[in-house]
């Protein structure tokens, strides 16, 4: 089936620029719940197509083909067979190996398969980014993670321990509320860019983050397993609502909460940072950023810790 190269492309590019507008709505009000659940499975669907859409553009098979030698049996010259042998087309297995990379293959390994293949050795962290360990000026790195596809949760366990659950336990309904847990998540991506960028211990804004030194950044493309722990602290200030009532009852005047992450990533195979390809060029969204800091450079940053 024919179609126009440039209406595809086309194509490609909305895709590409819903997906971003799609990442940058964001909301935590609880009346916009099913939007932004909406809005999710709308992202899954052009993931999901970008990289059909992307083989369409990178395939040769309408403008490109290899002719076999005078008197092979196949499709270009069964005219020219039947002529010469009287038989007809004769369908044979193709003589040539097949180009491009082979197909992707998902490890399907089960969470407590990777904690064990983490604790044999068999999976090896990635190396963790340069740290600039409190030196003014000195350089950095950051890791960028942008897988290719929605990653697949393997599974999650929670890891709070004991004295934190206490004290949440026994602060319910106390004048002063506290609330930690850590959550561990294994997910599985395949196909993830990782993004290497350098940069310098430097007063910045951490709205921003800090400035990328130019000429440093590297890329690499690998697929593995991501470990996750996730921190969240919430506190609370509460008073009675009534005296004399219920002395659990109260009602909240002040409210904070903290949300923190690390990571390390266990790559199939050792990564090969290459330098950034010159021009413009759709690139998947970025999923999180990390450096080694105990103290991430970027307030939605987080932190290397294998």
């Amino acid at each position: 089936m024919s179609y126009d190269r440039a209406r595809v492309d086309s194509l490609r590019l909305a895709l590409g620029a819903s997906l971003e507008e799609l990442y940058a709505i964001r909301g935590a009000d609880a009346a916009a719940a099913e939007v932004m659940r909406s809005l999710g499975a709308a992202r899954r669907i052009i993931e999901d197509w970008l990289p059909r859409v992307h083989d369409i553009l990178n395939s040769t098979a309408m403008t490109s083909c290899t002719r076999s030698p005078l008197g092979t049996p196949d499709v270009s010259q069964a005219a020219k067979y039947a002529a010469m042998y009287h038989q007809g087309r004769v369908v044979i297995t193709d003589p040539f190996a097949p180009l491009g990379p082979p197909a992707p293959h998902d490890d399907d390994r089960t969470m407590e398969e990777v904690f064990a293949a983490i604790e044999s050795g068999e999976l090896q962290p990635m190396n963790a980014p340069m740290d600039a360990n409190g030196r003014a000026n000195a350089p950095y790195e950051s890791l960028t993670f942008a897988p290719s596809s929605a990653p697949t949760e393997i599974g999650r366990i929670d890891v709070t321990s004991l004295p934190a659950k206490f004290v949440a336990f026994w602060s319910i309904g106390l004048p002063v509320g506290w609330e930690h847990t850590e959550t561990l998540t294994v997910t599985r991506m395949e196909n993830v860019r990782v993004t290497k960028s350098v940069h310098r211990l430097t007063a910045f804004d951490r709205d921003e983050g800090p400035p990328t030194i130019d000429g440093l950044t590297t890329t690499s493309t690998v697929s593995g397993f991501m470990i996750t722990m996730q921190v969240v602290e919430k506190g609370e200030v509460t008073h009675e609502m009534q005296e004399g009532g219920d002395p659990t009852a109260h009602i909240g005047f002040a409210q904070q909460e903290s949300t923190s992450f690390s990571v390390a990533f266990y790559p199939d195979e050792e990564p090969v940072f290459a330098a950034v390809p010159a021009g413009a060029r759709y690139e998947n969204p970025d999923v999180l950023t990390v450096t080694t800091s105990a103290s991430p450079m970027k307030d939605d940053w987080g932190t290397w810790h294998a």
